[in-house]
């Protein structure tokens, strides 16, 4: 390959040594890198904060539908006109959200059960978080029934 003793730093000096030798044994600091401020990620910054904004706009839309639609389905017959000779049965709880059941109907509180044909009635309530509670209520023609309950911890 290559003579050894050609290049022997101690014995000659590094001034016969090939340039590409000087280097191989050099020990330079490694260079600085220039330090970045803020500005320099400026890009991805606007990138960043543009999906975020997206991600909110949905979430809020999300959530504003979502309300929209969860309130409109507490009113089981909230698009019926109320028929003559019915009644009408209005159930709040405290808190709200509970599911009340009067036979074949299910709502969340609070609710509003129309075009109940007059008469007695068992109404059953359930929250996850409280005992279930069952009333018997009386319908009356072209009147609303309110009921009004305070669940209680089991």
């Amino acid at each position: 390959m290559f003579d050894q003793n050609l290049y022997d730093i101690e014995k000659y000096g590094a001034k016969k040594m090939p340039e590409n030798m000087k280097k191989l044994g050099s020990f330079k600091q490694p260079e600085k890198k220039e330090e970045k401020s803020i500005w320099d990620y400026k890009p991805y910054i606007i990138i960043g904060i543009i999906a975020v904004a997206a991600i909110l706009m949905f979430w809020i839309i999300y959530a504003t539908v979502a309300k929209k639609t969860n309130s409109s389905s507490n009113q089981v017959s909230a698009e019926h006109v109320h028929e003559k000779g019915t009644g009408t049965l209005k159930v709040e709880t405290q808190p709200f959200g509970a599911v009340v059941q009067l036979l074949d109907k299910v709502a969340r509180t609070p609710a509003t059960l129309e075009n109940l044909t007059p008469g007695e009635y068992f109404v059953i309530i359930r929250h996850p978080k409280y005992k279930v509670i069952q009333k018997t209520v009386v319908i009356k023609e072209d009147e609303v029934t309110d009921l009004k309950v305070d669940l209680d911890h089991p």
